[in-house]
């Protein structure tokens, strides 16, 4: 028996959640020839998202498994192929990075600048991987990822602000 069942599968389908702290979403399906005609063949992309590495990579043998024997059992075949687009990452809040960019938030009048997870991707997880530790800041963004996303003057100024006093700070934060 599979730890990750087809009923769970699909409700990850519309949840996206399999645990707190990671995601599994299909965003497309693509298939067959028409609405009353069983497909000889169905596409499915996906992408899983965790904030830890090992996670995502179990997640995904156990998606190729459940995927396999369903076929199998239905006499068709699964083909299955994935691919690291990003690895999770973690930087303590005691690192010199994050003490850099507290001190310059508050250098700058952010009161209490505070670190927090995502499961956002970025250039920082290819650098962090390469070894250069790097952290992701917000500039301030509203409805981010829709039709609506926007950001106030105020918070791009800010932004602004803060990317200039993390280029001059000299003393060590340490």
């Amino acid at each position: 028996m599979h730890s990750i069942s087809l009923c769970r599968l699909w409700q990850t389908f519309i949840r996206g959640y399999v645990e707190p702290d990671t995601t599994l979403n299909f965003g497309t399906i693509h298939g067959g020839t028409g609405k009353n005609i069983v497909p000889g063949q169905v596409t499915l992309a996906g992408e899983i998202r965790s904030r830890e590495h090992t996670k995502a990579v179990r997640l995904i043998e156990q998606v190729e498994s459940v995927f396999t024997e369903c076929a199998r059992k239905a006499g068709g075949i699964a083909h299955c192929s994935s691919r690291e687009h990003i690895r999770a990452y973690e930087i303590q809040t005691t690192a010199e990075t994050v003490q850099r960019f507290q001190k310059a938030a508050k250098d700058i009048g952010i009161v209490q600048p505070e670190p927090v997870d995502t499961f956002g991707g970025s250039d920082a997880n290819r650098l962090n991987e390469h070894g250069i530790e790097t952290i992701v800041l917000s500039c301030g963004m509203e409805e981010v990822h829709t039709t609506s996303e926007y950001i106030k003057i105020a918070e791009l100024k800010k932004s602004a602000e803060l990317a200039y006093r993390l280029m001059t700070i000299e003393e060590d934060v340490k």
